[in-house]
């Protein structure tokens, strides 16, 4: 069996608390997160002397607990409530998942192997495009490549991003005399 859940908690409430923290303004705040943010191991460790990289990995760890807690209470729901077994694998999606020490921290807290979900991985893929340069963003598509497997037949809604004025312009010419 396998049991899905999305948990929204994650980079954003990094970038927020951290930001509120230091008192930085949010883009820069996330800027600072992407450059040298890190999930704090905890226990005895020597803290970076950057004060601000000090307050994002304590921050960072607050919020992978809270996420924590979230994931061993789905694992409990599902074992409970839907007779499941103990899970054999975690998988991390989403912005935050690429910090350092993300996987170790879940792998420590959880106790079973931890790896980035890859949704292209049986997904056929256009030799065009850089499977390495993929392969770094592709955690955080994962949705998206969801929702367009889910029905993979002719899309029922139109899409179009044209303006009116031409979309009418276009619809006149067309039944313009030859």
């Amino acid at each position: 069996k396998v049991f899905s859940r999305g948990i929204n908690i994650g980079a954003n409430s990094i970038t927020q608390d951290f930001s509120r923290e230091v008192k930085m303004p949010f883009a820069k705040a996330e800027e600072f997160k992407i450059s040298d943010g890190f999930v704090s191991l905890g226990g005895a460790y020597e803290e970076p002397d950057n004060p601000n990289q000090a307050a994002i990995s304590k921050i960072a760890r607050q919020v992978m607990t809270r996420l924590h807690i979230q994931v061993n209470q789905t694992i409990q729901f599902y074992r409970s409530q839907q007779g499941g077994s103990a899970p054999q694998r975690l998988y991390l999606a989403g912005g935050a998942s690429i910090m350092p020490y993300t996987a170790q921290f879940f792998a420590e807290k959880i106790n079973v192997p931890v790896e980035y979900f890859n949704p292209f991985r049986n997904i056929e893929i256009d030799p065009s495009v850089d499977i390495e340069d993929l392969a770094k963003v592709a955690h955080a598509y994962g949705e998206v490549v969801g929702v367009g497997l889910r029905t993979p037949a002719r899309c029922p809604v139109e899409l179009n991003l044209m303006p009116k004025s031409i979309l009418k312009r276009q619809e006149l010419n067309q039944k313009k005399p030859y």
